[in-house]
């Protein structure tokens, strides 16, 4: 085939002026977009966060690494001991109220939804414990439950109301 001539518009789509004009606003419009300042949702992060610095250098600020990929890569397949950083004192208090809040135990969530425990509550009327029956019932076990995730959330169920004091 080879090149084309020059001067040539062949291969090229041909624009016209209002297909120019749109372009033109779109190209205008992405480069008016700023980057949108992300909230920072955490409260002890958020009392010393600067937001004329990058989140990089508010991390680092705060004595946190932003990304540790660069830390932990190996060279010719041996691991590199990654060095320890100073943590800087204004940052202490920061860390201290992190850690706090890490080692805190999460509440579990007590409460069974009401549409599951209705179709619970049947499956356990009709068929009893029998979880292999609860799992064939095509009319009552309508989200096609197995036979062990109907025993685990059966077991939760008493395991919630027992504590809630019910029944």
């Amino acid at each position: 085939m080879g090149k084309p001539r020059p001067g040539s518009r062949k291969g090229m789509t041909k624009l016209y002026k209002s297909a120019k004009r749109t372009a033109r606003k779109k190209a205008a419009q992405q480069r008016s977009i700023r980057p949108r300042s992300s909230k920072v949702v955490h409260e002890t992060v958020r009392s010393t966060w600067d937001s004329r610095l990058t989140p990089g250098n508010n991390l680092k600020k705060i004595g946190l690494q932003a990304s540790v990929n660069h830390m932990a890569k190996t060279r010719g397949g041996r691991k590199v001991s990654i060095p320890i950083q100073a943590i800087p004192k204004d940052a202490e208090a920061v860390i201290e109220d992190l850690e706090k809040e890490a080692s805190r135990k999460e509440r579990r969530n007590l409460v069974v939804h009401p549409g599951e425990r209705r179709a619970l509550e049947a499956m356990i009327k009709r068929h009893g414990d029998n979880w292999t029956a609860m799992c064939r019932d095509i009319k009552l076990n309508y989200l096609q439950w197995t036979a062990t995730q109907l025993q685990r959330k059966v077991e939760r169920m008493r395991a919630i109301d027992a504590t809630n004091g019910m029944q």
